[in-house]
């Protein structure tokens, strides 16, 4: 590469198009928020079945609904994931 930052083309003559860095596909970071996000539904919804067992309906119904709202989070992620053609 020259001190222009051009990428050096065939023989010593430097082109004029300027060399692009690799850039991580979006999908793949994505891919990685997915399964974070699929761990974490799948805790709440342990912490909550252990809620209803000890009848403390009262936890067990918020953490119900927080369980719902991250499986609803992934679901779109993975949508959006598969969009992106990841």
């Amino acid at each position: 590469m020259t001190p222009q930052g051009y990428c050096l083309g065939p023989g010593t003559v430097p082109s004029r198009t300027p060399r692009v860095p690799d850039v991580p596909r979006p999908s793949a970071e994505l891919g990685s928020i997915a399964t974070t996000l699929d761990e974490l539904a799948r805790r709440m919804r342990s912490l909550a079945d252990e809620h209803h067992a000890r009848k403390d309906e009262e936890t067990a119904v918020e953490l119900d609904e927080i369980e719902r709202s991250l499986a609803s989070g992934l679901r779109r992620l993975e949508r959006l994931v598969r969009t992106l053609g990841g």
